[in-house]
């Protein structure tokens, strides 16, 4: 049995997701204000609202700590420098958010000295990413701990979807390889683990399918917000766009297009292999190839990147890894929040 998390956890849940989401909004506006006006400051608002985000999974993070600290229910928290007691979520969420926040030093020195920043490789930005990788996990856990009740169900479907534009930013770092095309590939790794994740911890295939409505509605918001929003910043401060400007938002185009279809893939798959009395740990690596290829396929539907036909073979492979792991770290999740035993 799971036991329902303190009132303070449940809210911090919620604020956490506030926080994943204004980030991923800030770094939409901000790639799309580097390809549509280009000049920036540490200090140019989509760059700050990226902070923002950070700041607030940070703030809630400690006032959740500060709290379960202070309570008498805090026995299935972890003590942290002998003196505090953090549930497991919020100190991921809340070290992620601090070790970023003092990288934003090193950020603000970089664009000092080089201008503005325009790689996802540069060191920033990859400090970035990875400080998002282990907000993800924070998010996801805390909705984990609450799967108990309906809304956490449907904040675990929405933490994944929010979480999808930061995790698409780490894969552009990718390595090239030969003969396929390597981001494809770690996008469709990251699209079918989440996905996965949400049904080895929620073993709900309802669950699972809600990622894809939860996905259309962050999609959306990201599509149509940073166009606009970059054009009115920019006259407010007298710029002009670039002459080259398509119209297009640069970031969501790049996003996994088919992940709702993979998710409702999955959800199907996973109800009839529990009808039919099969072990969905066994037919995730089935499940897990098809969706694998048909994110794939995603990605020649609507050639944002350069076709590799390799990367099809491939697609399967990865997808099939992909959702192994992710149902093995969201049976984790499950086990690590079980009663007497959440942290």
């Amino acid at each position: 049995m799971i036991s329902e998390p303190p009132r303070r956890e449940r809210l911090g849940a919620w604020l956490l997701l506030l926080g994943t989401t204004v980030a991923g909004i800030g770094l939409v506006w901000d790639i799309q204000w580097h390809s549509d006006v280009g000049p920036d400051t540490f200090f140019t608002l989509p760059h700050l609202v990226m902070y923002l985000g950070t700041a607030i999974s940070g703030t809630t993070s400690l006032a959740v700590v500060l709290l379960t600290t202070r309570a008498a229910d805090r026995a299935s928290a972890i003590t942290v420098l002998r003196v505090f007691r953090a549930p497991l979520p919020f100190l991921l969420s809340g070290t992620a958010a601090a070790v970023g926040l003092l990288y934003g030093l090193a950020d603000l020195w970089w664009h000092t000295v080089y201008g503005f920043d325009v790689t996802p490789t540069s060191p920033p930005h990859v400090a970035m990413s990875l400080m998002s990788l282990f907000d993800t996990v924070g998010v996801t856990l805390a909705f984990i701990m609450m799967r108990r009740s309906a809304s956490g169900r449907f904040g675990l479907a929405a933490a994944v979807a929010a979480s999808t534009a930061s995790l698409v930013f780490l894969a552009y770092s990718t390595p090239p390889l030969p003969g396929v095309h390597s981001v494809v590939l770690a996008i469709t790794a990251v699209a079918v683990l989440l996905i996965a994740a949400t049904a080895g911890a929620l073993r709900s295939p309802k669950a699972v399918a809600m990622i894809a409505a939860t996905y259309v509605a962050v999609q959306v918001l990201l599509w149509f917000f940073p166009m606009p929003a970059t054009k009115l910043y920019a006259e407010s401060l007298g710029l002009g766009l670039r002459d080259y400007v398509t119209g297009v938002p640069v970031m969501p185009i790049t996003f996994p297009m088919a992940m709702p279809l993979a998710a409702l893939i999955l959800a199907a798959g996973i109800h009839f292999a529990v009808r039919r009395n099969w072990s969905p740990k066994a037919s995730v690596l089935a499940l897990g190839a098809v969706a694998g290829t048909l994110v794939a396929l995603g990605y020649f539907a609507v050639p944002v990147f350069e076709p590799e036909p390799l990367t099809l073979v491939a697609g399967p492979v990865v997808g099939a890894l992909a959702a192994w792991i992710g149902w093995q770290l969201g049976s984790l999740g499950r086990a690590a929040t079980q009663e007497g035993h959440h942290v």
